[in-house]
């Protein structure tokens, strides 16, 4: 059995597409996203409004955000479920619990029958409390982190190609993947 750990936004989920439509811009996808936090493309008061405005709105998380990852992605993600602890760590905030938007947008969107979610910053130390073997994230800090922290037992960090996360430091040991099937294909084979 294995333990993977999966980051939502910016992995499986777009967020960027849909925090940049409540920004009332013409919405683009997370791969596009060339400067985390946006840069200077959106003001800050604007983004502080489509934040009121996420945080005011029940269900925004499982509602208004649409994937990243495929279908079949989704399947394969759920069929390591049957025979290894899957978990999906994200750092969103809102009303009801974002664990449990998390949870309702994981079913939803991604037919993940069962899903486990925690609602933390610290995706190291996540990683190190479940024992991650296999970790990835889109930012380069968490990606880091899961690598630095690892226990005894060494946990393998993967981070999502993205424009924003090319230019980040990272340890010669934390892989690059362009795809949630690639990383999935090493938790297969036990790269």
């Amino acid at each position: 059995m294995k333990t993977i750990l999966f980051d939502v936004d910016g992995v499986l989920a777009d967020f960027v597409y849909a925090f940049t439509r409540e920004c009332g811009i013409e919405p683009y996808s997370t791969p596009l996203l060339q400067v985390w936090d946006f840069g200077d493309t959106i003001s800050k008061s604007v983004q502080s409004k489509a934040w009121e405005k996420i945080i005011k709105t029940p269900m925004w998380w499982a509602d208004y955000v649409p994937t990243l990852a495929s279908l079949q992605e989704f399947g394969r993600i759920d069929d390591l479920t049957l025979d290894n602890q899957v978990v999906f760590c994200t750092n969103r905030t809102g009303t009801p619990s974002p664990q449990r938007q998390t949870e309702a947008w994981l079913i939803m969107q991604g037919n993940i029958l069962n899903p486990h979610v925690i609602v933390s910053k610290r995706k190291g130390d996540v990683a190190k409390a479940i024992d991650a073997d296999y970790a990835i994230d889109d930012t380069a800090e968490n990606a880091a982190c899961v690598h630095w922290i690892a226990d005894s037992k060494p946990c393998k960090s993967y981070i999502l190609d993205r424009p924003y996360n090319r230019t980040k430091f990272l340890p010669t040991k934390v892989r690059r993947v362009f795809s949630v099937a690639e990383f999935l294909e090493d938790v297969k084979t036990g790269v």
